[in-house]
């Protein structure tokens, strides 16, 4: 969904089942999500412009169909343990705790092992949205999509 969305991990981690609008097939970033001393924390996004909304593909709604079952069903198995510390969180473990970061990355990292492909940071998926976006609809639209203040930003990727 990173890919296909474009979003920082933070922006990713702060989602929020109101912020997806399955019908009209978007999702609104309106906070980012943060680990600030042992403890999980939402915040604005970096800037202005990263409060934006952005469409989905028939992929990424599926995703976040699949996501929001499979959350339902850890509930109610997990009902007396939940620790739903953050209401409504899109991305939770199974418990409902807000996910980590490096869980995240853990887990892409595994995932290029198994396939066979090289190491990756999490903001290297990013850096290929762009590119893969600047070509056809151009710098601005481009810069929109990932929230940037200036083209120059988005240039840099």
């Amino acid at each position: 969904m990173s890919i296909d969305t474009g979003l920082r991990q933070a922006e990713l981690l702060g989602l929020r089942w109101p912020d997806i609008d399955f019908e009209g097939r978007t999702l609104t970033v309106r906070e980012t999500l943060q680990r600030v001393d042992r403890e999980y924390v939402l915040g604005p996004p970096k800037s202005e412009t990263s409060c934006r909304t952005v469409a989905l593909s028939d992929l990424s709604l599926k995703a976040l169909r699949d996501e929001r079952e499979a959350q339902i069903a850890a509930r109610q198995v997990a009902s007396r343990r939940c620790r739903e510390t953050i209401p409504g969180l899109v991305f939770t473990t199974s418990l409902g705790a807000p996910r980590n970061g490096s869980s995240l990355t853990h887990a892409l990292q595994k995932a290029l092992h198994a396939t066979g492909l090289r190491p990756l940071r999490w903001h290297d998926l990013r850096a290929s949205t762009a590119a893969s976006w600047s070509r056809p609809g151009g710098m601005t639209t481009a810069r929109d999509r990932l929230g940037h203040s200036s083209i120059a930003v988005t240039s840099t990727f």
